[in-house]
């Protein structure tokens, strides 16, 4: 009986050394586990960052690009009515008559220094009208073609004042483009 007891002890020992060997490996498994679900948990968090910052970033840069857009669009909308209103001072100026272009045209004269001696070269459009009225006030009127719609050259000798309104509108366009800019949008 003595060797069942001491065979009992044993068995009984083994089990409980084989139970605590079985409950330490159970612990460190819970802990490598959790430091597992930690480690997905951090790189989770990690990534659900990463993710929000890049559509952050996206969302900044679609506003950016929306605005951008939006701006060339109202610059593009600007062009056009500055344009379109060019337009229509051209056609004003078509449409002035023979008197009102005389006026304009005596306006030029009396800006200049010396207004003796001055040949005058009309536009081809209403050019007798025009010359005659010129002529009545006693300039002369140049026999030389002219290749412009509207306005006129003034030649003072050697030198020569170009006033065709096509040629003043493109030499002065930047001016005027401001100017009407200053009065539709400001």
């Amino acid at each position: 009986m003595e060797e069942e007891v001491i065979l009992n002890k044993i068995i009984e020992d083994a089990n409980l050394e084989a139970s605590k060997i079985i409950n330490e490996a159970r612990e460190k498994a819970r802990e490598i586990e959790m430091k597992q679900q930690q480690q997905i948990s951090s790189k989770t968090e990690a990534t659900i960052e990463i993710i929000e910052n890049e559509v952050k970033r996206n969302k900044e840069s679609e506003i950016e690009k929306a605005e951008l857009d939006s701006r060339t669009a109202i610059l593009t909308k600007k062009q056009e009515q500055i344009r379109l209103v060019k337009e229509k001072v051209k056609q004003k100026i078509k449409d002035l008559t023979v008197q009102e272009l005389v006026a304009i045209y005596k306006n030029f004269i009396s800006k200049l220094p010396n207004q003796e001696n001055l040949e005058i070269i009309v536009q081809e459009k209403n050019k007798q009208e025009i010359s005659k009225q010129l002529e009545g006030l006693g300039y002369k009127i140049s026999n030389e073609l002219s290749d412009f719609n509207y306005g006129i050259i003034i030649k003072d000798g050697n030198i020569e004042y170009n006033y065709c309104f096509e040629e003043l509108m493109d030499f002065n366009n930047e001016k005027i483009e401001k100017s009407i800019a200053n009065i539709l949008f400001s």
